[in-house]
């Protein structure tokens, strides 16, 4: 078919593109969005974003009320466009069995296959293990990701007002929206890592608002932060902003938000990923984040 031809496949590029087309469709996730967005910033020297908003499962708002500077698009089917989650690596700038992270998917993504990224080849929740120029080069197009203002305002207000030099952002993904990868979650590895830091306060974003209250339980009231706002579109992106202002982000296994928030914060934090049990395996000293 037409659209499949035009389809930029992984590693069919060359350095540098002209033009191509970000595609973030409905399912695409707001960290996901962002990660193919700067990905395609990489791959060429013009984008443009396909953007669906105000849909199922995500309501998100248009692009130019995040983002005000991207070019959008209302259509992709007759350009070359990329999808999906991956942050854009050239052929031959990470070698073969630099990542384990696929054999994660490939247990707990059943029934949905998600095929295997070049053996390894792909830097996507390496975190620090990135090679430096390559990090070098994505903090660059972060940080030229115009952000709206009253995002940022948003953001900067709530933390002055709750956070300190030891708060530590915690991002916590059950996978409600997912059975089969909730079956990686569990609680205790994040309470277990939230003990390392006896005296901090934590910022909390989660998917299950019970984990609020079960934190609270364990730590205190007056340890546990949580952004509560009434514009579930909106308070998305304050929740990331704010888990990218601390020095240290306790993390959830394969999770793009807890991901592009470290590269928001400028790729400085300290990160531990909660892996639960099931997936404590995975874990190689090798690959250890």
């Amino acid at each position: 078919m037409y659209h499949e031809r035009m389809k930029l496949q992984r590693d069919a590029y060359p350095k540098k593109l002209d033009k191509l087309t970000s595609r973030c469709y409905f399912a695409n996730g707001f960290a996901t969005r962002i990660k193919n967005i700067v990905s395609c910033h990489r791959i060429a020297d013009n984008v443009q974003v396909f953007w669906e908003a105000n849909c199922k499962p995500f309501y998100y708002k248009k692009l130019n009320e995040y983002f005000p500077d991207l070019t959008e698009t209302d259509e992709y089917l007759s350009k070359t466009w990329r999808q999906g989650w991956r942050l854009a690596t050239f052929p031959g700038e990470i070698e073969e069995g630099f990542s384990n992270k696929d054999a994660i998917f490939e247990e707990f993504d059943s029934p949905i296959i998600i095929p295997s990224h070049g053996n390894g080849r792909c830097i996507d929740y390496e975190y620090h293990r990135i090679p430096e120029p390559i990090i070098k080069d994505y903090l660059r197009l972060f940080s030229e990701l115009r952000i709206e203002d009253s995002f940022l305002e948003a953001s900067d207000k709530f933390a002055r007002e709750n956070f300190d030099s030891e708060t530590v952002s915690v991002h916590i993904r059950n996978w409600v929206d997912f059975a089969p990868r909730g079956k990686m979650h569990s609680l205790d590895p994040f309470i277990a890592l939230m003990k390392e830091h006896p005296t901090s306060k934590f910022f909390v974003s989660t998917d299950s608002p019970n984990n609020i209250n079960i934190l609270k339980d364990i730590f205190g009231d007056n340890r546990i932060i949580s952004y509560h706002g009434t514009d579930p579109s909106f308070d998305v992106f304050i929740d990331l902003l704010l888990l990218s202002k601390n020095p240290n982000l306790i993390g959830s296994v394969m999770s793009t938000f807890s991901e592009v928030a470290w590269w928001l914060g400028g790729a400085t934090a300290k990160v531990k990923i909660a892996y639960g049990p099931r997936a404590l395996k995975y874990m190689y000293p090798e690959h250890h984040i």
